[in-house]
């Protein structure tokens, strides 16, 4: 015997238009309807998937849900290939599941879609719609997002390089470094720097990424007398003579074919590009050095841009 009659499914079905404002529709409902094989040709699941769409459910299509709809529907003998659109219009209405499908993303969530073979723009795809949480932004996590597959733009979502605490680098010190204007991500940028370097002195910088690193030496730098800025961050993924570099301070500047290295006339500064950084990773490197007997406050700028193809 039919727990519902025919007169009572046409009654539900067409009444669905008119429900009222957040009245939805029940599992039991559609499974009551489903399991019963005299109405399955005259109420095939597309009408349950047009209701479904239309006003939505008042469950969760957890498994268990979506089970007994699917065996509902094999009960009531209807054409298997259609209980997928069914439980698909089921899944996409979920609150819940809707809730918890664009909630943000965990490392583990964003390693996962790796793990199912999603492509590199799928997956920042993914994340640019659901942002991250709790995803620490570090050289760790940008290491563990390229070795799983990630794209420079993945990886400068979550863990924004300009914006990532530099690590520490044996023998130096960190300084502080200005900005003069937001990085935009072009390809070409300038650093200067202002300093003191006491008699016959020394001194040798490292910009990496949005850090400046100056080597330790007998006399530390004050930072009360340290000035440097800079425009943008320095390429970290690069290869050596992928720039044109250069460099200029308070001396006369020859003119120098281009190169990994510019060096002023007299001048006691070079720079160059290589393997410099934290970790051997690609950086920009600075010398100074001056055997004049006095101290002198140095003032020198460098800038690159990448070299034509």
């Amino acid at each position: 015997m039919s727990r519902l009659s025919r007169a009572g499914i046409s009654i539900l079905l067409l009444s669905i238009p008119v429900m009222s404002q957040g009245e939805r529709i029940t599992l039991d409902r559609i499974v009551e309807s489903l399991s019963e094989p005299e109405f399955a040709k005259e109420f095939p699941i597309s009408l349950w998937t047009s209701a479904v769409l239309t006003k939505g459910i008042a469950f969760t299509a957890g498994s268990d849900e979506l089970g007994r709809i699917t065996k509902a529907a094999i009960a009531g003998k209807h054409p298997p290939e259609q209980i997928p659109s069914l439980l698909l219009a089921c899944l996409r209405v979920c609150e819940k599941c809707r809730s918890e499908a664009l909630a943000p993303m965990t490392f583990e969530d964003v390693k996962a879609l790796f793990s199912w073979g999603f492509s590199p723009a799928g997956v920042h795809k993914e994340v640019l719609a659901r942002g991250g949480v709790d995803i620490p932004n570090n050289e760790s996590t940008a290491r563990a997002l390229r070795e799983a597959g990630g794209s420079d733009e993945l990886v400068n979502s979550l863990a924004p390089s300009d914006s990532r605490p530099p690590p520490p680098m044996d023998g130096y010190q960190i300084m502080r470094l200005g900005r003069v204007q937001p990085f935009g991500g072009e390809p070409e940028g300038s650093l200067h720097l202002e300093f003191d370097l006491p008699v016959k002195g020394k001194r040798e910088f490292v910009f990496w990424n949005n850090a400046l690193y100056v080597k330790s030496g007998p006399a530390a730098l004050p930072e009360s007398t340290f000035r440097a800025h800079c425009n943008n961050i320095a390429p970290t993924n690069e290869k050596a003579g992928s720039f044109s570099i250069a460099i200029s301070s308070d001396w006369p500047e020859t003119k120098e074919p281009k190169g990994l290295t510019r060096k002023p006339k007299g001048a006691p500064v070079e720079a160059g590009y290589g393997p410099f950084g934290p970790n051997g990773q690609m950086a920009f490197r600075i010398l100074v050095a001056d055997d004049k007997a006095t101290a002198k406050r140095h003032w020198v700028s460098l800038s690159w841009k990448p070299t034509a193809p």
